[in-house]
């Protein structure tokens, strides 16, 4: 499915891959909790209609992660583990009707799916609203329920068990697993993005390259981040700018395939590679506009969890 969605549904309706366990399993985290459903129900029309695809994306997505680790030998290599995070689910969630009905409806649509392919889903930071929520879900879950484990807001009675269940390497550092931990939220989209195709200009105005290996075999590569326009970017409006955020992750996607994205249990042998930001041609007058250095700050957080993992070198030139 190569459809994406909005940069507004994709940055608040938060969901990712971290990998494969040392059996095959695929282990996704939801942050559902902070998924504010209620407000895509009342808006109605287009921006429901591209969150109801977008949910039907994860659970491709879901699927598609179960495919690419089937082998012949592993038993659990056509399940998920689910980690669903529940913190901030509020009281404003549950008391909509036609909010919950949309729940009703959806996972109606899914218990089936879960139910054959969950190897086991943790519900982790259920707080008073979201249980009675989960107590609404069960007549439509069904069997699906039964592979779910059900844990509170304390933190130091459900990581343990967690912990026992999921790789600690496949975690981030705030459900007890590893700091250098990076969400796989880029190799879930690999196939999402295969078609897409930037506007004619994106490569010319934002150019970036692959320079070949250095001698440890590590990809070097190489973004002329001093051409870049952001300032241009932010106005040039929502639609351009949502182009360019997809084209920020064909970049990543790209880091990755040049790493075959493999993973280890040792968080000391991921794959890296080598980094070249060349800066020459920044024009301070972008920092002028308090819109795009929001912008840039927001960018890089984003980017953050996936270049500290993958980034063994990062070297800035012509800076001065």
């Amino acid at each position: 499915m190569t459809w994406s969605a909005p940069e507004t549904i994709r940055s608040n309706f938060t969901y990712y891959f971290c990998g494969y366990d040392d059996e095959g399993t695929a282990v996704w985290v939801s942050e559902w909790g902070r998924w504010n459903v209620r407000a895509f129900i009342e808006e109605g029309g287009e921006a429901l209609k591209n969150l109801d695809k977008y949910i039907d994306q994860l659970a491709l997505n879901y699927l598609a992660s179960i495919n690419a680790s089937l082998t012949d030998n592993a038993a659990d290599t056509n399940k998920i583990i689910a980690i669903v995070d529940l913190e901030g689910y509020n009281y404003e969630q549950l008391s909509s009707g036609p909010t919950l009905r949309y729940y009703l409806k959806k996972f109606t649509a899914f218990s089936k799916i879960m139910a054959k392919y969950a190897k086991h889903w943790f519900v982790i930071n259920t707080n008073f609203f979201a249980e009675a929520g989960i107590n609404l879900m069960r007549p439509v879950l069904g069997e699906a329920m039964t592979r779910a484990e059900i844990y509170g807001t304390n933190k130091a009675k459900w990581q343990p068990l967690l912990l026992q269940k999921v790789q600690k390497n496949l975690l981030p550092e705030w459900y007890g697993g590893s700091k250098n931990f990076a969400p796989s939220k880029f190799l879930s989209k690999e196939k999402e993005l295969a078609d897409w195709k930037p506007p004619e200009n994106f490569p010319k105005d934002y150019a970036y390259y692959w320079s070949g290996k250095d001698d440890e075999g590590r990809p070097l590569w190489i973004a002329e981040l001093g051409k870049w326009n952001a300032r241009n970017i932010v106005e040039s409006g929502k639609d351009y700018m949502e182009k360019f955020d997809t084209y920020i992750d064909t970049i990543v996607i790209n880091f990755g395939r040049s790493l075959n994205w493999k993973n280890t249990t040792d968080n000391s042998s991921y794959p890296q590679i080598i980094l070249i930001l060349d800066v020459e041609g920044f024009d301070y007058f972008q920092f002028a506009s308090v819109p795009t250095v929001q912008y840039v700050i927001k960018k890089f957080a984003y980017l953050a969890p996936v270049l500290n993992k993958y980034v063994h070198h990062g070297y800035v030139l012509n800076s001065t």
